[in-house]
């Protein structure tokens, strides 16, 4: 096809949409399909062998790793994961200044290997990411927070979206509408969330917090307590303003999830809130604290 860059862009533009909407609607093969053609499109859009590649390239491949997930294709899945990770590794060797969004993907990445019980990977990519967070500076600012915490956004929610999901002999999740087919998909356009899935975190927000409030200081299920708190701060980095917002919010949310799971001394658990909070400390810059988290990490995987 001989299109000009803007009629690729609004072709890709309209698959992307295409290929969410048949995810919502549980048809998760043909979501596979339409976005392998994305992100042929999307691969097409750099030059072959140079990078870094264009970072539309990350997201769509992202975005076929969420769908073959759903369908299924665990193996492929995971396969399109080590692509995502080469791609990252190769970005950051072409300019190092992106090394902190490679960190973020890398640790993205460990969360999804914990889901999947491969505690192996998940501990070398968390041994890797301390060795190139200690080459970062200790203070690295806020400069690209818009790029950085669209990254954690996104690897955040979809390791919680199982924790979203009605299952078979477990009730619906609080703050969730039964009455909504849609799927706990993304639903972005690169890293802008679709207004769908924010109007649905943001309406669940209340039924949230009310449970949390009636756990109490002392919580009959602790455990039961974690997962709400994660999905909250899941939900908090999804509808997150800003800088300040989320020095505010989401960063004092994560720390309370590990003073949570410390208590509740089950080191999976522990490892995916220090990843979780590894994750907000690279995205406020505070690169030191999340060498610590993502060491003890490792450690507790």
């Amino acid at each position: 096809m001989n299109l000009g860059r803007d009629a690729v862009h609004k072709e890709t533009k309209i698959l992307m949409d295409l290929a969410h909407g048949l995810a919502e609607a549980g048809r998760f093969g043909e979501a596979v399909t339409v976005q392998l053609e994305i992100v042929d499109f999307c691969r097409a859009s750099g030059a072959p062998g140079s990078y870094p590649l264009p970072d539309s390239v990350a997201w769509s491949l992202l975005d076929l790793a969420i769908y073959l997930d759903l369908d299924g294709r665990t193996e492929a899945s995971l396969e399109i994961e080590q692509e995502i990770l080469t791609l990252q590794r190769r970005t950051a060797e072409a300019e190092p200044r992106r090394a902190t969004g490679m960190v973020i993907w890398m640790a993205g990445a460990a969360l999804r290997f914990l889901d999947v019980g491969d505690g192996l990977s998940a501990r070398d990519l968390l041994r890797e990411a301390v060795a190139a967070c200690d080459q970062l500076p200790a203070e690295g600012g806020m400069a690209n927070f818009g790029f950085h915490q669209g990254v954690q956004a996104a690897l955040f929610a979809r390791s919680g979206a199982r924790d979203e999901r009605s299952e078979a002999g477990r009730p619906v999740p609080v703050g969730v509408d039964p009455g909504r087919s849609r799927q706990p998909v993304a639903g972005r356009g690169l890293h802008h969330w679709a207004f769908s899935v924010r109007e649905d975190y943001r309406a669940g927000l209340e039924a949230i917090d009310q449970a949390i409030a009636d756990a109490g200081a002392v919580p009959h299920d602790a455990a039961g307590l974690g997962t709400l708190l994660r999905r909250r701060t899941i939900r908090q980095s999804v509808l997150c303003h800003g800088p300040r917002d989320f020095a505010d919010e989401v960063i004092p949310a994560l720390a309370s999830s590990v003073d949570v799971e410390r208590r509740l001394l089950g080191a999976g658990r522990l490892s995916r809130a220090l990843i979780d909070q590894a994750l907000g400390h690279l995205v406020a810059g505070a690169n030191a604290r999340a060498v610590g988290a993502l060491r003890e990490a490792g450690q507790a995987v």
